[in-house]
């Protein structure tokens, strides 16, 4: 039997990657952060993934929301499309950093109320990004 090629992506491949193409925001550290805008009307809602998931997680869940609200959602660091330099730690806190540039991103999108309240919704790590962007 011969054998089978690795399907397992690499960094920043998808096995079924989002429709929606990230635009590419710098934040702290030299990180560039992966920002989908998924649209919709209403209130922003920023949408921040678990550990080894990336922001097209969201997709679904935004396609349902597009009615109520605006729908943004990033890959953090070491996750998806968004880059780090090389030797960058982990640091959750250096995520926290960037939730806040990527909302400042965010409050720019046309047909976004720049002044407005923001929302923010995590899942796992994403929800902890979100207490250390309030924290920062």
């Amino acid at each position: 039997m011969p054998a089978q090629p690795d399907a397992s992506p690499q960094q920043g491949e998808f096995l079924n990657p989002p429709l929606v193409e990230p635009v590419m925001v710098p934040a702290t550290d030299g990180v560039e952060v992966a920002v989908y805008d998924f649209g919709g009307s209403g209130p922003l809602l920023m949408l921040w993934h678990a550990t080894g998931f990336c922001g097209g997680y969201w997709e679904p869940i935004a396609r349902r929301l597009a009615g109520q609200i605006r729908c943004v959602a990033i890959d953090i660091r070491g996750h998806g499309r968004t880059t780090i330099p090389e030797g960058l730690s982990m640091a959750w806190t250096g995520m926290g950093n960037e939730l806040l540039a990527t909302i400042d991103h965010a409050r720019t999108l046309d047909g976004v109320d720049g002044q407005g309240p923001v929302c923010a919704a995590g899942h796992s790590m994403g929800g902890a990004s979100i207490v250390l962007a309030e924290l920062a």
